[in-house]
């Protein structure tokens, strides 16, 4: 299974398409909020829905374990998701960010 790349993009005054930094088409679980998660939340997801180990994402985002294991925390609160891989490979699913190969 890989990740699709989350590049939303919006148009600028002249007319060009930019990329938009931020995902925001999110809906939580408690029907129809909008969130954003920003380019390092979206990686995160990325990473554990990879199935990456935490020492294994601190190493990739050049962070140390105990932060990462806060971000995590920090992210599932934010999708209204419990800390866990499964919940948060369901959650991507559920917002089509993955495609099965």
């Amino acid at each position: 299974m890989t990740t699709n790349e989350l590049n939303p993009t919006k148009q600028n005054n002249e007319g060009n398409n930019e990329t938009n930094n931020r995902v925001n088409y999110f809906t939580g679980r408690d029907g129809g909020i909008t969130l954003t998660i920003n380019d390092k939340e979206k990686e995160l997801l990325q990473l554990i829905c990879e199935e990456k180990s935490i020492i294994q994402i601190a190493e990739t985002m050049f962070l140390n374990a105990e932060a990462i294991k806060k971000q995590k925390a920090k992210l599932a609160k934010k999708l209204g998701i419990q800390n866990t891989s499964v919940s948060f490979l369901k959650f991507a699913m559920q917002q089509n960010l993955f495609k099965i190969d």
